[in-house]
């Protein structure tokens, strides 16, 4: 190779380093740049607040908390169980809405006005919603209409009152009194007498109890 040759290898040596230096120095300053903007990204992250006033640092701080508590033995033992039980609200779900299907299939075979039900439960709670307000409910509860033995006369009665309703029966004098030697007309008899004698014994302390109220009020009222 002559000494021509030579230096026209290096000077194009020298060129392809010079413009390899300069693509550097620009992926550099890139990188720089970027680097410079992540970092006020950062800091900008870091010291912004939001309308609360509560700082975005806070915010982790708050969530580095809630983390530790999740991952609590107590906490995972909840999420267990509460992930347990979601199948059986789904299963409460699926039969209640089974539940609804069926209903509104038997409405129409049985031609019943949906909209008219619908109107009458509205009104049912509204009702309701007025004894929850005016007190009443409480009286409904500890009144002893809902004790299980309550229930269980009412039920008796219904049914009695059914069966007796299909039956017409004349009956006479003698027939009637027949019906005293009957052991289940003694039994009714003796449960009509003793409810006669509890209830007014009732009246007669809830009669008490009114004319004493109405007399405290009016003392009030004339001082």
């Amino acid at each position: 190779m002559s000494e021509v040759d030579t230096l026209e290898l290096l000077k194009r040596i020298d060129q392809r380093l010079e413009r390899l230096e300069a693509k550097v120095a620009e992926s550099t300053n890139e990188i720089s740049n970027g680097a410079s903007i992540l970092l006020d990204s950062i800091d900008s992250f870091a010291v912004e607040r939001d309308k609360c006033g509560v700082s975005n640092v806070e915010k982790l701080q708050h969530l580095e908390k809630l983390f530790l508590k999740l991952t609590e033995k107590e906490s995972i033992k909840g999420i267990e169980c509460l992930v347990d039980n979601l199948k059986h609200v789904k299963d409460s779900f699926s039969m209640l809405v089974d539940s609804a299907d069926e209903f509104f299939a038997m409405a129409m075979e049985r031609n019943l006005d949906i909209e008219a039900f619908f109107m009458n439960f509205k009104k049912l709670s509204y009702h309701i919603l007025d004894l929850f307000e005016s007190g009443a409910l409480n009286q409904l509860v500890e009144s002893g209409i809902l004790d299980s033995r309550s229930i269980d006369t009412v039920g008796a009665l219904g049914k009695s009152m059914a069966v007796s309703s299909g039956v017409k029966v004349e009956v006479g004098p003698l027939k009637a009194m027949s019906f005293f030697f009957n052991k289940d007309f003694q039994r009714a008899m003796g449960f009509a007498m003793n409810f006669a004698s509890h209830f007014g014994r009732r009246l007669d302390t809830k009669t008490t109890n009114k004319q004493i109220k109405n007399t405290n009020d009016i003392g009030v009222t004339n001082v």
